[in-house]
């Protein structure tokens, strides 16, 4: 209720609008969040953040083909925001294009080469793809250079469990 009526009395204040969208695309409320993102998406002029938002409600309703356009867009016309790139990554992953999501993620942790979650994509596409020793090396590499990153270790205990290796896994959540 507080985000509603903050996003009431600042109607014409599109940070307002986006923090009310992403509480709102949180809690599952997409048709209301998808308001308020064009809503904010019109009355500002970076609309990276309003642009991700629909995007990402795309994604998260299964409406994956304009997911991957929405974010393909963003890409394109913002090829800093790394978030965009995340975006297709993570729904490259969801039409099931492992391959191409490997690749993708290659190419923007290569981009981004100061972002963990960046990394994190990397190892993680490359273990779903197969490559378990280059995922592996990939994440220990990332977990060297991001040493307070815990989605690193995360994502290096889950290319463990990929392999079979759940001993591996559990050894490294717990130490």
């Amino acid at each position: 209720a507080q985000s509603s009526e903050v996003a009431a009395r600042f109607s014409d204040d599109p940070r307002a609008r986006l923090h009310h969208a992403a509480l709102l695309s949180q809690r599952g409320r997409f048709e209301e969040a998808w308001i308020e993102y064009c809503e904010a998406e019109r009355l500002t002029t970076d609309k990276v953040q309003a642009l991700n938002g629909l995007a990402q409600i795309c994604r998260r309703t299964g409406r994956l083909s304009e997911a991957r356009q929405r974010f393909g867009y963003i890409v394109s016309r913002y090829p800093t925001d790394v978030n965009a790139h995340i975006g297709l990554i993570d729904t490259l992953r969801n039409l099931g294009e492992i391959k191409e999501a490997s690749m993708y993620a290659r190419r923007t942790a290569e981009r981004f080469p100061g972002s963990p979650r960046a990394a994190a994509k990397h190892g993680e596409t490359t273990s779903e793809a197969g490559r378990h020793p280059l995922a592996r090396q990939i994440l220990i590499d990332a977990i060297r250079r991001f040493p307070r990153d815990s989605r690193l270790v995360t994502a290096l205990a889950d290319a463990h469990r990929r392999e079979g290796r759940y001993d591996r896994a559990l050894s490294i959540v717990e130490s």
